[in-house]
């Protein structure tokens, strides 16, 4: 799969103490909205992409799912059993590129 979001850097405003939180909870916590579920990605406006949080256990992975075939392929994962948790919020464009994982934050 694609691009993920990273830890959050240091200048944003939900880093430092704040890492050991999930990243859904933080994701809720910047006033993304949640959704129950997939949607299609014509059926988001174009500043907006989809955020799919997946539960791992020990950690969560913060998906930018931003073309129809990224939201294909969570959905062909899971209607192929795949039962991870997983959390949807809609974040902005510009938002989410900034928070790619591009290790290490600079």
């Amino acid at each position: 799969m694609g691009k993920y979001l990273g830890i959050f850097p240091p200048t944003h405003a939900l880093a430092g103490a704040r890492l050991g939180h999930r990243k859904s909870d933080l994701i809720a916590e910047m006033g993304c909205i949640e959704l129950a579920g997939l949607v299609d990605a014509k059926s988001l406006p174009s500043d907006k992409t989809l955020i799919v949080v997946v539960d791992n256990g020990p950690f969560e992975a913060a998906l930018i799912a931003d073309s129809q075939d990224e939201i294909d392929r969570v959905a062909q994962s899971q209607f192929h059993g795949d039962r991870r948790p997983c959390r949807y919020f809609v974040m902005d464009r510009e938002t989410a590129e900034e928070m790619v994982d591009k290790k290490p934050w600079a």
